[in-house]
C-alpha cells in the first residue's frame, strides 16, 4: 500500500534543507500558474482601463502565491508526510497565511476593474447576488473553517490520505478555499453583499479561534499516535512519534491563535482609523458629540449656543473662558478688575 514503507528515506531536516528541498507536483503547479496568470492579466487590464488598483494589491497577491508555492512544492510538502509538525505548518500556511494575503489582493475588485463598462454591472450583480451572498456569509465561513480543521485532524482522514496520495491535492485545495471563504468578508472592502463592521469582524475572528485551540490541545494531550500509515513513514532521525504529535498540536494551537490575534489587532486598527476619519463616521460622530458636550459643560453660559467646536462662536466663548480663568488665578488681575 502507498505510504506504508518502514521509515522515511529523506535526509534529516535542517535549516538549509527547509529552503532547498523541493518537490514538483504538476496539478498544484498548473492551478497556481493559471490563477496567477489570470490575476496578473486582470490587474494590468484594469490599470489600462483607468481603475485605481494599488500596487499593494499586486504585492499581496504575489506574496500569497509565493506562500502557496512553498507550502505545496517546498519543504512542507517534502517532509509533511514524515513529520506531523511540518504537516501542521503546511496547514497553517494553506488555510490562514496564504488566504489572508490572497484576499488582501482583492481579486474580486481586480476582476471588476478588468471588465468592460458594459459587463461590469452584470458581474457586480453576480458578486452581490443571492448565490455568492449565501456562500460568502460570515456564518458559513465559520462553519466551513471549523469543519475542515476538525474533520482533517480529529478523525481518521490523515490515515486515509496517506493510503491514497491523490487526497493530498484535494486536501490542499480544500484548505485554501476554506481559508479564502472565511477571510473574504473580513479583510478590506470587498465587492460582495456582506460588509461587517469593525467590531463584528473582530467578533467573528474571536469566534473562530477556539477550533484551533481545541484541536491543538486535543492533539497535544493524546497519548497514542492515531495514524498508523503516517507512523510508518516517521523517520528514525526525527523526534518520537508522540513528541512529533504534540509538537504538531502546539503548532496548531499557538500558531493558529497567534495569527488570529494579529488579524484581530489589524481589524481593530482598521476600524479605529476608519471610524475616526470624520465627524460623520461611527466613532468620529461620537467623539465630536462628546467634545461639544464637554465644551458646553466647561464654558457654562458662554458656550450655551455653541453648535460646533470649530465655529467662531466656540472660539470666542473659549477665549472668554480662558480670560476668566486667568483673572481668577491672578490676584493682580482681580485687583485691576475690581
Amino acid at each position: 500500500m502507498p505510504g506504508m514503507s518502514m521509515g522515511s528515506p529523506l535526509p534529516p531536516l535542517t535549516a538549509l534543507r527547509a529552503f532547498s528541498m523541493w518537490s514538483f507536483h504538476p496539478w498544484s503547479a498548473v492551478i497556481l500558474t493559471v490563477v496567477l496568470a489570470a490575476y496578473l492579466s486582470g490587474w494590468r487590464r484594469g490599470r489600462r482601463l483607468g481603475a485605481t488598483l494599488p500596487f499593494g494589491y499586486l504585492a499581496s497577491w504575489l506574496g500569497g502565491a509565493a506562500v502557496l508555492v512553498f507550502a505545496t512544492q517546498g519543504s512542507p510538502a517534502v517532509y509533511g508526510d514524515d513529520l506531523f509538525w511540518i504537516h501542521m505548518v503546511a496547514h497553517l500556511l494553506l488555510i490562514m497565511v496564504a488566504p489572508v494575503m490572497l484576499v488582501a489582493g482583492h481579486p474580486l475588485t481586480v476582476t471588476l476593474a478588468a471588465c468592460s463598462p458594459a459587463r461590469r454591472g452584470r458581474v457586480e450583480q453576480v458578486f452581490r447576488g443571492r448565490m455568492l451572498g449565501a456562500i460568502t456569509n460570515p456564518a458559513v465561513g465559520i462553519v466551513v473553517y471549523t469543519a475542515v480543521i476538525a474533520a482533517t485532524h480529529l478523525t481518521g482522514f490523515m490515515n486515509t490520505m496517506m493510503l491514497h496520495p491523490w487526497l493530498h491535492g484535494l486536501e490542499q485545495l480544500v484548505y485554501v478555499l476554506a481559508g479564502v471563504l472565511f477571510f473574504l468578508p473580513l479583510i478590506g472592502e470587498q465587492p460582495i453583499r456582506w460588509q461587517p463592521t469593525g467590531p463584528l469582524r473582530m467578533g467573528i475572528l474571536v469566534m473562530a479561534m477556539p477550533v484551533d485551540t481545541f484541536t491543538g490541545v486535543i492533539l497535544g494531550q493524546t497519548t497514542q499516535y492515531p495514524w498508523p500509515a503516517m507512523a510508518a513513514m516517521h523517520p528514525a532521525w526525527g523526534p518520537s512519534l508522540l513528541t512529533d504529535l504534540h509538537a504538531g498540536g502546539a503548532v496548531m494551537w499557538i500558531g493558529g491563535d497567534a495569527i488570529m490575534s494579529v488579524m484581530i489587532g489589524g481589524a481593530a486598527i482598521g476600524w479605529a482609523r476608519a471610524a475616526a476619519a470624520g465627524d460623520g463616521s461611527e466613532l468620529g460622530g461620537w467623539l465630536n458629540a462628546a467634545r461639544l458636550s464637554y465644551q458646553r459643560d466647561l464654558l457654562g453660559a458662554d458656550g450655551a449656543d455653541v453648535e460646533s467646536s470649530d465655529s467662531d462662536e466656540a472660539l470666542a466663548a473659549y477665549n472668554t473662558y480662558l480670560q476668566r480663568l486667568h483673572a481668577e488665578s491672578d490676584p493682580t488681575a482681580r485687583g485691576r478688575a475690581n
